[in-house]
């Protein structure tokens, strides 16, 4: 069982484990990028008339082979984000059974991660949240049923060594406006609502599970950690996000504005890394990566941005997964192939995507004549409602989540349509564009995978 000492990580006979490796997005929690859907998960669930699609994007999109393609990369890990709403049946649980067999089979560590939980931990889609607000932290009930999944969870997996831990809860904002949305300047934490959470869950795991190691994300989408209690239980981890603009583009790396020097000095003044030094305790990245769709002629300073941070990590021996595994053509280690049946079914409704901005954070890409609309849209209602504590730029992105959320939802039906009247075999033929062998690796990525991973 892996244990904590002190800013280090220990395997069962005292050798130190660095944790390198990949989330699993778009298994057990879909993401309308990764699968390749508009709108949210749950809301799609409702639409589709073909009870057995997700069940079978389900078995084709994470398997064995999976584990043991990223076994042999060298990384030594994988991130399990999970989605509460599968596991009010068994199924949840036996998908992840499985997986953790596969992992035990192929020596690859199990981080379960509370990725999406009752009344949305924070105000974004990534959490499957169609409203754009956190009621989580507003009603004690989706608390109660959180802790009580993590209850169910810790009795399943305890002892289970290939299971490095459980990470509490995937991106929290505490302390959104009861309006929504979400002010990264003007965010004030909500330190006494999480720590007391934390200490809650904490206790409850510990109860049942007395070994695992415990991930802790700071507030404000794990970017806020100086108003979080000193650690409190043994075996603590503590785990921030770090995407980076020069990950992302547009534009050349390294430059004027990004460096690797510059990157370094910001990432040791950031709140988690000040509190790991300051309470000598791990500090893990669960989530960072760069994206593989904008111009191409600038793929290659994505990835030199991506492994000068992975060589930040390296140097300050901070454990890592990159974000994501497999998707349909943006970030992932592995993508579906631009010519499989699902990819050409699902090409109009793809396009009307784009040109309706619905993934707005995509805004790498050209500018859709929509954005410019919905802009127009954000600056007259900020005109007409004067003052809204809120900064331009995060109304800008509020009304974007909200206007994009909704012309999500109006294509779901048309995206459904595709699929009601398939075979069960014709579905099983889409949907196995999914699997391992019909994607396509991105080795320049991989590459870099492997080389850090070995060193």
């Amino acid at each position: 069982m892996l244990r904590v000492n002190k800013d280090r990580i220990l395997d069962a006979d005292g050798t130190e484990v660095r944790l390198r490796g990949v989330g699993i997005g778009g298994f057990l929690h879909l993401e309308n990028f990764i699968n390749g859907y508009p709108g949210t998960g749950h809301e799609l669930q409702e639409v589709m008339a073909n009870d057995d699609f997700f069940h079978r994007m389900l078995d084709h999109f994470f398997t064995e082979d999976d584990v043991a393609f990223i076994a042999q990369t060298g990384a030594n890990t994988i991130r399990l984000p999970l989605n509460y709403r599968w596991f009010d049946s068994d199924e949840g649980f036996a998908r992840v059974d499985r997986a953790v067999e596969w992992c035990e089979r192929h020596n690859l560590y199990v981080i379960l991660d509370a990725h999406a939980v009752p009344g949305w931990q924070n105000t974004d889609w990534s959490s499957d949240n169609a409203s754009g607000r956190a009621l989580f932290w507003k009603e004690l009930h989706f608390q109660d049923r959180y802790v009580a999944w993590w209850e169910r969870l810790a009795e399943r997996y305890r002892g289970r060594e290939i299971v490095a831990g459980y990470d509490l809860l995937n991106e929290p904002v505490a302390n959104a406006p009861p309006s929504g949305g979400f002010d990264k300047q003007r965010y004030q934490p909500g330190w006494d609502a999480i720590n007391q959470l934390y200490r809650r869950t904490v206790t409850a795991i510990r109860a049942i599970d007395p070994n695992h190691i415990i991930f802790v994300e700071g507030d404000g989408y794990a970017e806020r950690f100086s108003g979080l209690d000193a650690p409190f239980a043994e075996n603590l981890v503590y785990s921030s996000h770090r995407y980076i603009a020069a990950g992302f583009g547009p534009g050349p790396y390294p430059s004027e504005q990004w460096s690797a020097e510059r990157e370094r000095r910001d990432f040791l003044a950031t709140e988690a890394a000040q509190f790991a030094r300051a309470h000598e305790v791990p500090l893990w990245v669960g989530e960072f990566g760069a994206v593989y769709n904008g111009a191409e002629e600038e793929l290659d300073d994505r990835l030199r941005a991506l492994e000068d941070q992975l060589a930040l990590f390296e140097s300050e021996g901070v454990h890592w997964t990159l974000w994501t595994y497999k998707d349909c053509g943006v970030l992932g280690w592995v993508t579906l192939e631009p010519s499989s049946p699902y990819m050409k079914l699902t090409e109009p409704i793809r396009r009307a995507k784009l040109a309706l901005d619905t993934d707005f954070w995509l805004h790498w890409l050209p500018d859709p004549p929509f954005r410019a609309e919905r802009q127009k849209l954000a600056a007259a209602m900020l005109e007409l409602a004067g003052d809204v504590d809120m900064s331009p730029e995060a109304h800008q992105t509020h009304v974007s989540l909200a206007v994009s959320t909704y012309a999500g939802a109006l294509l779901q039906p048309a995206y459904a349509a595709l699929f009601a009247d398939l075979s069960p075999s014709e579905l099983d033929d889409v949907l196995s564009s999914f699997r391992l062998d019909a994607c396509i690796p991105n080795e320049p990525l991989l590459n870099l995978i492997r080389k850090t991973a070995s060193s």
